[in-house]
C-alpha cells in the first residue's frame, strides 16, 4: 500500500497534479488515493527523504525548480555513482553484470528508435542497478535517493531533452568495464557521463524557463 502510494504521489509530481510548490496534505491525499493515513504518511517520508518534497507538519510543500537544485543533484550522483561503480567492478555478482549489459543494449535499442519515454526507463534502472551492485548499502540507498531526484527534475522541468546516442554508448561501456573489473575507468567514465547529461538538462530547464 505504501508503493503504491509513493508511485501516485511521485507521478502527481512530474505530471504537476501537484504543483511546484504547492500544499502538501496527508488527510487530503489519502482521501485522493482511496488509503489510510499511514501508507501516505510513509510514502510521504520516502519522498522528503529524496527532496521531492520539502518542509514537515503542516508546512510541507513539492519543491519548486531551480538551477541550483539541479546542480545540486547531479553533484550527488556524481560522487556518489562513481564510487558505486567502482564497487561495482569489483563486487557485483555475474547475474548483476548480466542485467548491466542487458539494460544497456536494451537503452541502446531506445535511443536507436527514437523513444524517450523507454531510454528513460532503461536510463533509470541501469543507473539504479549500479547503485546496487556495489553492495555497499548506505551508498546504494544514497545514490538511489538522488538518481529518482534528478529523474524527476528532468521529466517534471526539462521534459524535452533528447534522448542521447553517447549516453547509450556509455551504458554499453560501463557495463563492459564492471565485467572486466576496471574499478577506475568505470570511475571516471561514470563521472563524467552524469556531468555530461547534467549540463544538457540544465541548459534545456534554462531554455524553459526563458520560453515560458
Amino acid at each position: 500500500m505504501t508503493q503504491r502510494a509513493y508511485d501516485a504521489i511521485r507521478a502527481a509530481i512530474i505530471d504537476k497534479t501537484l504543483p511546484p510548490g504547492g500544499a502538501i496534505s496527508e488527510t487530503g491525499l489519502a482521501r485522493t488515493l482511496g488509503v489510510s493515513k499511514t501508507p501516505v504518511r510513509e510514502a510521504i517520508l520516502r519522498l522528503r527523504e529524496q527532496r521531492l518534497i520539502e518542509g514537515n507538519g503542516r508546512a510541507m510543500a513539492v519543491i519548486t525548480p531551480s538551477p541550483s537544485l539541479v546542480t545540486e543533484a547531479y553533484e550527488a550522483r556524481i560522487a556518489l555513482e562513481s564510487q558505486a561503480a567502482a564497487f561495482a567492478a569489483d563486487r557485483a555478482t555475474e547475474e548483476d553484470q548480466a542485467e548491466l549489459a542487458d539494460l544497456a543494449a536494451r537503452s541502446m535499442a531506445a535511443c536507436e528508435a527514437g523513444s524517450t519515454v523507454e531510454f528513460r526507463r532503461y536510463d533509470v534502472q541501469f543507473h539504479q542497478r549500479i547503485a546496487r551492485s556495489a553492495y555497499s548499502p548506505l551508498l546504494t540507498e544514497l545514490a538511489v535517493n538522488a538518481i529518482d531526484l534528478t529523474d524527476v527534475l528532468r521529466r517534471r522541468d526539462a521534459p524535452m531533452t533528447p534522448v542521447s546516442l553517447q549516453c547509450a554508448r556509455d551504458h554499453v561501456r560501463a557495463a563492459e568495464l564492471i565485467a572486466a573489473g576496471e574499478a577506475d575507468k568505470v570511475r571516471a567514465l561514470i563521472a563524467h557521463h552524469i556531468q555530461t547529461v547534467r549540463d544538457r538538462v540544465i541548459s534545456d530547464y534554462q531554455e524553459a524557463v526563458a520560453t515560458a
